[in-house]
């Protein structure tokens, strides 16, 4: 999500319209940037102390990292009939040294804010939450006063039932979302 609105950021001729789901716009406070890097940067020594101890990740997935908020407290992932099997695509191969060094180089504290743009994108922009996301729905919340402009290209659709990982607890709805939009 957040490198398809990059690309739309910087390149807006090559985009006709942007679908960004459960993503963010870059954080724009340099404090909380910074403070957003340190974490990114002490989750990424843990998990490069996981590397080559498959159980010890394994164990993290499941007990610390799908139990944050991000991931739903009424609606919980973990709770999703499809659970199991995307823990398991998650473990096959994974490599904790790896996703380490894709976190820090991919980290939102380094992406360039673009709340400034997505107010008033210069071409059609859907932004999907799930609802039980709590800081992504307040991220969309933060765009519904620029959405209801006249003329406004932005369209917003906080989906019922699921948290971040939306696709997953809610692919009808998204579906339905993008085809009304597209």
């Amino acid at each position: 999500a957040r490198l398809a609105a990059q690309v739309a950021h910087r390149c807006p001729h090559c985009v006709a319209a942007l679908v960004v789901i459960s993503g963010s716009f870059g954080i724009e406070d340099v404090a909380e940037r910074e403070e957003r890097g340190a974490h990114d940067a002490r989750l990424a020594s843990l998990l490069r102390g996981m590397e080559g101890r498959g159980a010890a990740f394994h164990n993290w997935l499941r007990k610390e990292w799908y139990t944050l908020p991000l991931w739903g407290l009424e609606y919980p992932l973990r709770a999703h009939p499809g659970f199991e099997l995307l823990l398991q695509r998650r473990l096959r191969g994974a490599r904790p040294r790896l996703l380490a060094e894709a976190l820090l180089s991919a980290s939102v504290s380094k992406q360039e804010s673009l709340w400034g743009w997505i107010e008033s994108p210069p071409m059609p922009a859907l932004v999907i939450s799930g609802a039980d996301d709590t800081k992504y729905s307040a991220l969309l919340r933060r765009l519904e006063a620029a959405a209801e402009q006249p003329l406004s290209r932005l369209v917003l659709r906080v989906v019922a039932g699921a948290a971040h990982n939306v696709l997953i607890q809610a692919p009808l709805q998204v579906g339905e979302a993008c085809a009304h939009f597209l």
